[in-house]
């Protein structure tokens, strides 16, 4: 009996092993009617730069220190990473996100009056542009938008709002 038993596991291991083997080389078609079947797991994503510079629309100075955020359209929430205008207010921002065809930057002045004056909050539409395919299925491909002039507008003051 004993003998029988391990013959049959033999027989078994074996069927499971070729089994096996047939599956992980691909040789046998499973399912023929959809083709040959790739799992892939991950979401879609676009590699981006947004490259611009920030002046005062008074004059056209240079701001900096001005808080830049952006916001995927597709997906609408607002990316907590944030970069900051230099001294020539010029700002690059690089990323990786969900394919979208335009993102919305918001400038924030959150040092106040310390550097050129205070000014309003802005938010800019910009549209992407496809520079590169992607190298992958899930990969979109690289996206720019670059040459932004961003005006802001400075704050009233709130000693004449008083007045």
């Amino acid at each position: 009996m004993k003998g029988l038993f391990l013959r049959l596991c033999r027989w078994g291991l074996t069927i499971l092993g070729v089994n096996a083997a047939i599956s992980c080389n691909g040789s046998i078609d499973v399912a023929p009617m959809y083709g040959v079947i790739v799992a892939e797991y991950g979401s879609p994503f676009m590699e981006f730069k947004l490259k611009g510079k920030v002046v005062s629309s008074n004059d056209g100075t240079p701001v900096k220190d001005i808080a830049v955020t952006y916001t995927n359209e597709l997906v609408n929430i607002e990316s907590p990473d944030t970069v900051w205008t230099a001294a020539d207010g010029g700002f690059e921002y690089n990323g990786l996100d969900f394919p979208s065809e335009s993102v919305i930057l918001k400038f924030t002045d959150v040092d106040g009056s310390s550097n050129v004056g205070e000014f309003q909050t802005k938010e800019v539409q910009v549209k992407l542009r496809k520079e590169q395919d992607g190298e992958s299925n899930w990969d979109m491909g690289f996206y720019t938008a670059d040459d932004l002039m961003i005006k802001l507008e400075p704050k009233a003051d709130t000693a004449e709002g008083q007045k």
